[in-house]
């Protein structure tokens, strides 16, 4: 994935550690899965850039909200927005979407984005 944000960038925007499949092994080759819990949210967030890969699984207490499983995904950005930091993914023309935003404070949200491809 490129871009792809800094360790402490990430570190910073879901304010835990990641688990790592293979520790020692650089982040841009590894397997991250994060959890966060934010009230009754509960977001885990799983990051393989050496293939793509971005899933993410939002529940709030006993339900599942949402699945998201992409895997063409070219690159991962943190940005700045008037109401807190966004975690961008931007995807393969290949893909129908053409990004999806994850916001996790002041509270969780997802926007998926799409624009007609020629």
């Amino acid at each position: 994935m490129k871009p792809f944000p800094e360790p402490h960038d990430l570190i910073a925007f879901f304010e835990v550690e990641p688990r790592v499949l293979d520790p020692g092994v650089p982040w841009a080759y590894n397997h991250l899965e994060f959890e966060v819990t934010r009230g009754a949210d509960r977001i885990n967030c799983v990051i393989e850039p050496g293939y793509g890969v971005l899933r993410v699984r939002w529940s709030r207490s006993a339900d599942e909200l949402a699945f998201l499983d992409f895997n063409t995904v070219r690159g991962l950005n943190l940005e700045e927005s008037p109401t807190g930091q966004v975690l961008t993914a931007t995807f393969d023309e290949s893909s129908e979407l053409t990004s999806v935003r994850i916001r996790l404070r002041p509270q969780v949200q997802v926007f998926c984005h799409t624009e007609p491809r020629p």
